[in-house]
């Protein structure tokens, strides 16, 4: 019995002394948000140049894109899109269709490559979007080009 009685004291102490080390550790961890959370190099990302001088852009898609506009104003009547290498992107004249393609094991590897990176640098990305907070399109175009782009989500 007194052997059980050790055994249980040394096991909540161990438990215990370990739950404080996590809780210290953890407390050392910077809290990191935004939307700059992108396991690819933006040189990887797809992009087509449209005009909109002929007709407006139309971008379609089945699911929600996060999206970050730049503003050019030097681009006049053009308009630059970029899409990740996650993203399928068909284009039809002024019309533009996004989706998501499928992930490949390689794909997971460079996201779960990234996380670990973060966790080293001792930083936890908080996103606040589904699609793990990706910048998945770019859209470069002047300021006064921007209301002819239609975005359907």
């Amino acid at each position: 019995m007194k052997k059980f009685l050790i055994s249980i004291i040394v096991s909540i102490v161990m438990v215990t002394a370990g739950a404080m080390t996590f809780f210290f550790e953890l407390s050392d961890f910077e809290i990191v948000e935004g939307k700059d959370f992108t396991p690819y190099e933006e040189s990887a990302m797809k992009s087509t140049t449209l005009n909109v001088k002929d007709a407006p852009i139309i971008i379609d898609s089945d699911d929600y894109l996060n999206i970050e506009w730049r503003y050019d104003d030097s681009m006049k009547d053009e308009v630059k899109i970029m899409t990740s290498p996650y993203l399928s992107m068909d284009r039809h004249n002024n019309y533009i269709n996004i989706n998501t393609r499928h992930y490949s094991f390689k794909d997971a590897v460079k996201i779960g490559e990234y996380i670990l990176n973060g966790l080293k640098k001792h930083e936890i990305r908080i996103h606040d979007h589904d699609h793990y907070g990706f910048t998945e399109v770019i859209i470069i175009c002047s300021k006064d080009n921007m209301s002819n782009i239609v975005i359907n989500d």
